[in-house]
Formats: C-alpha cells, sequence, structure tokens
C-alpha cells in the first residue's frame, strides 16, 4: 500500500484531522477547495453522516502523529 499523504500541507492535514474527530454536515466555502482535494484523493467522504476522513485519511494523520520522547524513569528508592 502506498500514502501519498506524505507530503500534504499543514492545512490539508488540518483539515483532515477535524474531520476524522469530527464528522461535518457542510464545510466553509473557503474550506471546500482543500476538502475536494481531498476527497479527490480520497482522504475524505461525504456520507450520510456528512463530510468524514476515511480510512486511507486516518492512516495519512498516523504517520503524522508526532513522536513521542519517553520520559525518564523516576528513582524508585
Amino acid at each position: 500500500m502506498q500514502l501519498t499523504g506524505v507530503g500534504m500541507s499543514p492545512e490539508k492535514l488540518a483539515v483532515l484531522k477535524s474531520l476524522a474527530l469530527r464528522p461535518s454536515a457542510s464545510v466553509a466555502p473557503s474550506l471546500l477547495p482543500i476538502v475536494t482535494g481531498l476527497k479527490e484523493g480520497g482522504y475524505v467522504t461525504d456520507g450520510p453522516s456528512g463530510w468524514i476522513a476515511t480510512a486511507k485519511g486516518c492512516e495519512v494523520l498516523a504517520l503524522h502523529q508526532p513522536t513521542s520522547v519517553p520520559l525518564p524513569l523516576r528513582n524508585q528508592s
């Protein structure tokens, strides 16, 4: 499987993340070009609940999760 969303702009990632967290019945006119591009890429769909991220979109978001830095262990003496 090849994901092409790796080089996605921060704006597109923000909209995708928003739609992954909460489907939206409508989108602002200013965001429509971004949402349309995400739909053409297969990252979002307009389903019965409104605009929502697809599995492919969620996989791209998972790739962009910040890596966590392990916390130092506390001395348990």
